[in-house]
């Protein structure tokens, strides 16, 4: 299959049998390689052979399961994933259902709303969430899900008259190929004005760590952290970690 830049996609047949290793920022095979060291390599070909590429596709792709995560990593400009297609799929395709409940949340409502009106119990909604993200490579909570995951969807939902653009390339290591997606960061301009110590925060949420994680990281209090979130949330008028993403990737993709 070939993209409409020229780029070929070559698509396994399909498996029957799930893939049982969901592992995100690690190979589902160790490989002879550090992972340091392809994900520099990941940025040089990025940097140096991509090409223009419609982030819609990455979320058809994932949908299909075709595609997979296999690590998100930052450079000081890019968001940058590394996308492997499975030997093993899954033996059914992801249903539409579950799709949606993920491209809701993705795109800024809150779960407990999504299950509101789905009439769904919030506990049904989180299950869905967490089968489309283990299929799609991404082990763990919501927030841990890439900034590219979100900006995907987000490319998906926008007209097709204006499509929003990353890069694609491919990487080999170790006897394997990789495609390498990757996207301006968003969390380096702001909708709103912030501090110094709001904006770090910020971009620690967007890279998916936890309160506790940030809080390790600036050596500050698990109070401090939250008081700094709320304060961020109420300056851009959002109540929750997806809908401050969702608001910055608005943001990015009105000035790119």
């Amino acid at each position: 299959m070939t993209d409409h830049h020229g780029l070929r996609f070559e698509l396994e047949p399909e498996a029957t049998e799930a893939h049982k290793s969901h592992l995100n920022g690690r190979a589902s095979e160790p490989t002879g390689r550090p992972p340091g060291a392809l994900r520099s390599l990941a940025a040089e070909r990025d940097l140096a052979l991509s090409q223009i590429f419609d982030l819609s596709r990455l979320w058809l792709e994932l949908c299909r399961g075709t595609w997979r995560f296999r690590d998100t990593f930052p450079t000081d400009e890019r968001y940058i994933a590394l996308i492997e297609e499975p030997a093993v799929r899954f033996p059914q395709p992801l249903k539409a259902c579950k799709l949606g409940v993920l491209k809701r949340v993705l795109l800024g409502e809150s779960p407990k709303a999504v299950a509101i009106d789905l009439r769904m119990g919030l506990s049904s909604v989180a299950a869905a969430i967490q089968d489309c993200l283990l299929s799609m490579g991404i082990p763990g909570r919501l927030s841990q899900a890439s900034v590219l995951l979100t900006m995907a969807v987000c490319a998906a939902h926008r007209p097709q008259s204006s499509p929003t653009l990353g890069r694609l390339s491919r990487v080999e290591c170790d006897g394997r190929a990789y495609w390498v997606v990757s996207v301006v960061r968003p969390d380096l301009s702001f909708p709103v004005a912030l501090s110094h110590a709001e904006a770090a925060v910020v971009r620690e949420l967007v890279a998916g760590r936890s309160h506790a994680q940030i809080s390790t990281l600036r050596a500050t209090s698990p109070r401090t952290v939250a008081n700094q979130l709320a304060t961020v949330f109420r300056k851009m008028g959002v109540s929750g970690r997806g809908a401050v993403v969702h608001r910055l990737i608005q943001h990015s993709l009105a000035h790119h």
